[in-house]
Parts: C-alpha cells; sequence; structure tokens
C-alpha cells in the first residue's frame, strides 16, 4: 500500500469515527431527556409530554388510563383537531336535568375527556339551578328545551303547549343570553298541530339505553349504547341517575377508542351539512 493510499484510508476512519461518535451523542442527549424516537410509557411521564402519539395511540391510552387524561389536558385542541374530519360522530344527549346530584358529575366527566353534549333542559329545573345551566354553556355545551314540566304537549291545546316552551326558552335566556333552537317533546309525543305550529326542529333519537328503566345498570345502559351507535346517531340518556353517570364512565373512554367525536345537536348539523327545519323531527343526523 502506497502513501496516498494510506493516507485516504486514515482519513476514511476519521471520518467514520466521527459520525458514530456525533451518533452516540445524539442518541445518548434523546436517551437523557426522554426522545429516542417514540415514547415508551409515555402515561408515566407527567410533564412536558410532546403530542408525538398517533391519533389511536393517544386516545388508547387515554381510555386504558383515566390518569392519562390529566396529561393530555394540554393537548385537547390537538386531539379534537385530529378527530374534527375522521371518523365517525355522535350526539350525546342528556334530558329532565339539571340535577344537583347528578348535572356537576357528569360535566366534569365530559371535561375530563373534553366531551361536548346536548342538554334538553325542564325549564322547571333549569329555573332552580342557573348556575348549572349557565355552565353548560360556559363549558362548550348546548342547551334545548324539553318543556316546562314534562307534560305530554300533545294533550294541551296551542296555548298550553307554547306556554310551555317559550317558558323554558325564556328561563334558559334569563340564565345563559343563549335561546335553545331545538325542542326536544317529552316523551318523543309530537302532533300535526305542534309541527305547524312550533318555530322549533324537533330533536328525538335513535338510540335509547333505557337508563330511566329501574332495572338499568351502568352496563346495561353502556351496552346498550355500544351496540347500537352509528355515525350521525343521536343518544338519549338522562343526567338524573348515579347509574347513567357511572355508564358514561365506561362509555366515554369507548367511543374514544373506537374514533367517535362528540357533537353538539348544532355541531352535527353543520357537519353533516343538513339544514335544521322548524316542525321537522330528526331522530338521526346523516
Amino acid at each position: 500500500m502506497n502513501r496516498r493510499q494510506t493516507r485516504n484510508l486514515s482519513v476514511t476512519m476519521i471520518v467514520i469515527a466521527l459520525v458514530l461518535l456525533v451518533g452516540m451523542g445524539v442518541f445518548a442527549f434523546r436517551l437523557l431527556h426522554g426522545s429516542t424516537g417514540s415514547l415508551v410509557y409515555p402515561w408515566k411521564q407527567t410533564e412536558r409530554l410532546p403530542y408525538r402519539e398517533s391519533k389511536t395511540e393517544a386516545l388508547r391510552l387515554r381510555s386504558i388510563n383515566p390518569i392519562n387524561a390529566e396529561t393530555l389536558a394540554s393537548h385537547k385542541e390537538e386531539v379534537a383537531e385530529i378527530l374534527r374530519t375522521t371518523g365517525p360522530k355522535v350526539c350525546l344527549t342528556f334530558d329532565d336535568g339539571p340535577s344537583p346530584a347528578i348535572t356537576p358529575k357528569l360535566l366534569d366527566l365530559l371535561k375530563q375527556y373534553n366531551v361536548h353534549a346536548t342538554f334538553f333542559l325542564v325549564g322547571k329545573n333549569a329555573e332552580r339551578y342557573p348556575d348549572l345551566v349557565k355552565r353548560m354553556i360556559d363549558e362548550g355545551h348546548e342547551v334545548g328545551n324539553h318543556s316546562y314540566d314534562h307534560p305530554q304537549l300533545t294533550t294541551l291545546s296551542v296555548d298550553g303547549f307554547m306556554s310551555q316552551i317559550n317558558g323554558t326558552n325564556d328561563i334558559i335566556y334569563n340564565a345563559t343570553g343563549v335561546k335553545p333552537k331545538y325542542l326536544r317533546p317529552p316523551y318523543g309525543s309530537k302532533n300535526q298541530i305542534m309541527k305547524d305550529t312550533i318555530p322549533m326542529p324537533f330533536i328525538l333519537w335513535n338510540v335509547d339505553p333505557e337508563d330511566w328503566h329501574k332495572t338499568a345498570t351502568k352496563e346495561s345502559i353502556s351496552q346498550n349504547v355500544l351496540d347500537n351507535v352509528s355515525d350521525g346517531g343521536i343518544v338519549l340518556s338522562h343526567d338524573l341517575y348515579e347509574r347513567t353517570y357511572e355508564a358514561y364512565e365506561i362509555l366515554i373512554p369507548q367511543l374514544i377508542q373506537q374514533g367517535y367525536q362528540f357533537l353538539t345537536v348544532s355541531e352535527m348539523f353543520r357537519e353533516k351539512g343538513v339544514d335544521a327545519v322548524n316542525g321537522e323531527s330528526y331522530r338521526s343526523i346523516r
């Protein structure tokens, strides 16, 4: 080997050594700073969690380990943006409240998972607990009209059912500054006179887990929803029962894991490009 070849070989070996040294230094730096390319056990990190998980992984970790919801709290907007244009959408709706025993706990749960719902309020309850109604609006939920004291509106005169509806709209407006857009008639009961007279779309449902039934359990409620939920669906529940709250502790993480995004009724109409028509009934929005 001549002198020139020896010199070239030496240069090559020096370059290789430098590359290896730099690579080892980068790896050591990443290892020390917890960023080795993919996060291992990211739920164990409580501070400065990089938003590097894929949608599926982020939501999986969030659902199987509820404490991770706290870790991901600073990434709610990113998760919402990822889901905004992908995956199925559903409306969670709650009737007959607000209830001082259940509604605050349910609102806490929805806030934990950054879930927005629609609450169809009974006027007399909204009148008693205006702070809860205001909290719903402040936390991004939608409120609708469910009559003043839950009569079957088809049994009332026009003046009778309009008094129920207008009175409840006024109560909600006074508490929030927002007038409800939608009516959920009690029992889903409606007739042609109501359709011709009431200047609001009627929001019904296509998933009823029967949480109101005395024999219902958190397991039966959650399984009923999981068996029947679909894109554009409207789920009926009631923020009156402990079993309902416990069911949604189970349901929300599982629906997130399935990729569902939770929209208010108004958001669903916009998302699906559907114009809500006064007097028309909607069991789903597709």
